[in-house]
């Protein structure tokens, strides 16, 4: 899709461009999607009402509105592409209208909450937060069972709840959103019962610096068990894209 972003972004007239218009129709029929060239040149348009966002400071999107559904097309193809259902992205995540203070330009984002009264936001070109960085927790059908799960990102978390063919956790779930985040992590073990905590990071030098350091933060609490996921979703990077990985091999 990268590459795909970046010639619509280079391209004058990228819906009259047929070489465009063909890689586009390659790339739904890929993914599952209605794949004719009327197909193509309406994705095109909608991508390029959402083209790329420069790297800038950080806190510079503020919340417009919040809706009710998860309805804007562009959206609803981001989880799509995700092979997470809608009926389980509306769980957790909201349909966000923001506004980007430096670019004067509104996006739309699917938005996940977090425990700062903020989102982290993001749709098929980009990942950010709206307020400050923290972790999201996620409290479990059953409260009297000892167990947490801790996730890299929320696509991870839907990843292997969709895998799980939509039953929630019976447990609670930390996600962390960003590694910056994982000290916080420590608050919500405190003296709280937990006996077993399992870890859901990346299989990358990051995941298992981050892995590390949740084992010592359970060391330090009385009689948890930290059982760590990683071989699960070997060899790929994380849990997402190994789900997506037996999505396509079942279809």
């Amino acid at each position: 899709m990268t590459e795909i972003l970046a010639k619509i972004k280079q391209t004058p007239n990228p819906t009259q461009d047929q070489t465009l218009i063909a890689q586009v129709c390659t790339y739904l029929k890929e993914h599952k999607q209605d794949s004719t060239p009327f197909d193509a040149k309406r994705w095109i348009q909608m991508m390029s009402n959402n083209q790329e966002i420069p790297l800038l400071a950080n806190n510079e999107f503020s919340l417009v509105k919040k809706y009710d559904v998860i309805k804007h097309p562009s959206l609803l193809f981001y989880l799509k592409n995700q092979n997470i259902p809608l009926n389980t992205a509306k769980q957790y995540l909201s349909e966000l209208k923001v506004y980007h203070s430096t670019l004067k330009k509104h996006f739309f984002v699917l938005g996940f909450a977090h425990e700062k009264e903020g989102y982290v936001i993001s749709n098929p070109i980009l990942n950010d937060w709206i307020g400050e960085h923290s972790i999201s927790f996620v409290r479990g059908q059953n409260q009297n069972i000892d167990t947490i799960h801790i996730f890299q990102n929320v696509w991870d978390y839907l990843s292997l709840l969709t895998h799980l063919k939509g039953k929630d956790f019976q447990t609670d779930s930390l996600i962390l959103n960003a590694e910056e985040c994982l000290p916080q992590v420590k608050a919500y073990l405190y003296q709280y019962g937990y006996r077993k905590a399992y870890t859901w990071l990346n299989n990358d030098k990051a995941g298992i610096k981050g892995t590390r350091q949740l084992g010592a933060v359970f060391r330090q609490e009385q009689n948890i068990i930290h059982i760590a996921m990683n071989a699960f979703y070997q060899p790929f990077v994380n849990l997402s894209d190994w789900y997506t990985h037996q999505v396509s091999t079942e279809q």
